[in-house]
């Protein structure tokens, strides 16, 4: 970081001084851009103070922000470690622009260049900015609900990077730490924006949260933002929302591994940067996305709803909630557009049977279905995950567990638009119970055979047999039974290959 010894001695010098590379024309004041802004509070607080956002919809707005503040009257320095040159105002002795330490400069504009340090070293861990580029940050008295943005010099040609500069609010009613996060959101928009300065909403938004979370550490914006997005599932992951979008960062938490996020976000973005004119963006970020995790992207969109429940991230609002299961069961039918889901909770039913049976089948590949359940000791099971077509039953034990959730996610390419679910009672009488059954084909020719019990009561094997053609007699796959491992319980699970 910066070293405090010189500061007072360098504010001294640069009080007045002009950032280098102005842009012609109106530079406008602190009190120009609060004048500008204030009509907008309410626009701005939907926009969670984010102006960058509220000025793509306001060409006026956006004229004035893009050209860089006046510096007469304000402290500007050119610092070597972060490499920026930031311009505050000076130090008061009460109020936001307080210094306490004493070292010269206000312990916000401290909490600023903490972050933007901690930004700009993740950005270049990740390969997505030139190790020791300037970084111009202007940190002015904004009002009380703009938090900052960004601008970039001159209009940049769609898919091609922009150079700029960042502004932030210091006085911020917040404090130090809305000054913080603020910093890291915008050093990272700006450094994303030089890369691509056209790239789809639905990456960059998630992109900036995920630098904001590793420089700023969680927050209650970014936590809501990903309860949102599990809200509305089926606005889809190519949502034009900047509040949903950024509850896409869910994708790169999901990941579990900071190092891969960091790869898939250098990937994903030098694709972009490569992208010719004529390539799609969202099928570039898509690709890349699928290439650098190794995973479906609608696995990985499973796998960021799961968390977020794991989390305590509950959506507000549901496809369906289902706590009593009328006789007859119920039949429902979901329709999702390209990337878009649904979410559904399942209940027991304190009347009804020991046991809910989910049923779900598609006209085609297309969705990825998951099935997670929370035990009574408040632990997180995946039951289930994989796409239903051509049919699957699945079953919940309330033995086991106090609450599921059916997580569908509808794969962009798939042909398959809606999925069919019925849910009834089933009871626990039997002498086992399927939880889940599943088959899939083998490199090799042969077939796996897999499957789960909720229970098991006095059995002592499974026989699995199998036919050649729907008239013709079943066989044994296997002369011996497969041992029986659960108990009343608890069930298991069984795999078996036919060769």
């Amino acid at each position: 970081m910066t070293r405090r010894t010189s500061l007072a001695c360098l504010i001294a010098l640069a009080a007045a001084a002009p950032v280098a590379g102005v842009a012609a024309g109106h530079a406008p004041t602190p009190e120009e851009l609060r004048t500008a802004l204030a009509p907008r509070v309410q626009q701005l607080a939907a926009a969670g103070g984010d102006v960058t956002a509220l000025a793509a919809r306001d060409p006026e707005l956006a004229a004035l922000l893009d050209s860089r503040p006046e510096t007469t009257g304000l402290v500007t320095l050119a610092l070597a470690d972060p490499p920026v040159t930031v311009t505050f105002p000076a130090p008061a002795p009460s109020g936001p622009l307080v210094d306490e330490d004493l070292d010269g400069m206000p312990d916000r504009v401290r909490a600023a260049l903490d972050a933007a340090g901690a930004t700009l070293a993740r950005l270049e861990d990740a390969g997505l900015r030139e190790p020791g580029a300037d970084l111009e940050l202007y940190l002015l008295p904004l009002g009380s609900v703009a938090r900052g943005w960004i601008g970039l010099d001159g209009t940049p040609v769609a898919g091609r990077g922009a150079r700029g500069f960042v502004v932030v609010n210091i006085v911020h009613p917040a404090g130090s730490d809305a000054v913080h996060a603020a910093t890291a959101r915008f050093v990272a928009r700006l450094a994303l924006a030089g890369l691509d300065a056209d790239a789809p909403q639905w990456w960059l938004e998630p992109s900036v949260a995920w630098f904001e979370l590793q420089a700023a550490g969680p927050s209650l914006e970014i936590a809501s933002a990903i309860r949102s997005r599990w809200s509305q599932p089926e606005l889809g992951l190519q949502t034009g929302l900047a509040r949903i979008a950024r509850g896409n960062v869910g994708l790169l938490l999901a990941l579990e591994d900071p190092r891969l996020a960091q790869r898939v976000l250098r990937e994903t973005w030098s694709a972009l940067a490569r992208r010719a004119e004529i390539d799609s963006r969202d099928d570039v970020v898509i690709e890349a996305l699928r290439r650098s995790t190794g995973t479906d992207v609608a696995e990985l969109q499973a796998r960021a709803a799961i968390r977020a429940l794991v989390d305590g991230l509950e959506p507000t609002r549901w496809a369906a909630e289902v706590a009593e299961v009328p006789a007859g069961g119920i039949q429902t039918t979901i329709h999702a557009g390209p990337w878009g889901g649904a979410l559904l909770s399942l209940r027991p039913d304190p009347l009804g049977a020991a046991a809910t049976r989910l049923s779900a089948s598609s006209s085609g590949p297309g969705w990825t279905l998951s099935l997670i359940a929370r035990r009574h000791d408040g632990r997180w099971e995946r039951i289930y995950g994989r796409d239903p077509a051509g049919g699957i039953e699945l079953l919940v034990p309330w033995r086991d567990y106090e609450r599921a959730v059916v997580v569908m996610i509808r794969d962009g390419r798939g042909s398959a638009r809606e999925i069919e679910l019925l849910i009834d009672d089933a009871g626990a009488d039997a002498l086992f119970a399927l939880a889940s059954v599943s088959a899939r084909h083998l490199p090799d020719g042969s077939v796996e055979i897999a499957w789960r019990t909720g229970w098991e009561r006095e059995l002592f094997g499974w026989l699995v047999e199998r036919s050649d053609a729907p008239d013709r007699p079943f066989q044994a796959i296997d002369e011996l039974p497969a041992p029986a491992l659960g108990s009343e319980t608890g069930g298991a699970f069984y795999r078996l290959r036919d060769p």
